[in-house]
């Protein structure tokens, strides 16, 4: 199955064609996806996202790793695709005021572990 795809939120258009994604390309643009969208954003399926209050400590302060850790995994449990997630690295960029979350997890279908790379939470 094949989706369009997009980039920080806009859809990809090269040479006035719908670019698209399939297989491990859609399934990494999904779960990055429901990471980049607040839990509450999309009317239409309020239970989608994450968490963000959770992440960048908006309600309280000094939220442990742990905590972190779990609404991530909230957010992951959303992805069908999800087999199993291997690592969840939260590092704090102090100068933006954000987080950057590195995840190594493995899709269902999959043989190998997906590296997302670094995703920037604002």
């Amino acid at each position: 199955m094949k989706s369009i795809k997009i980039e920080n939120g806009d859809i990809v258009i090269t040479s006035k064609r719908l670019e698209l994604v399939e297989d491990t390309q859609q399934k990494i643009q999904k779960t990055k996806g429901i990471l980049l969208t607040s839990k509450g954003e999309l009317f239409y399926n309020t239970t989608i996202g994450l968490e963000r209050s959770e992440i960048l400590e908006i309600k309280e302060k000094n939220i442990s790793k742990s905590r972190n850790r779990i609404a991530i995994m909230e957010a992951l449990m959303q992805d069908e695709n999800v087999e199993k997630v291997e690592i969840i690295d939260i590092n704090n960029n102090k100068a933006n005021r954000n987080k950057i979350i590195n995840l190594k997890l493995k899709y269902k279908e999959e043989e190998t572990i997906t590296d997302l790379g670094g995703i920037e939470i604002v």
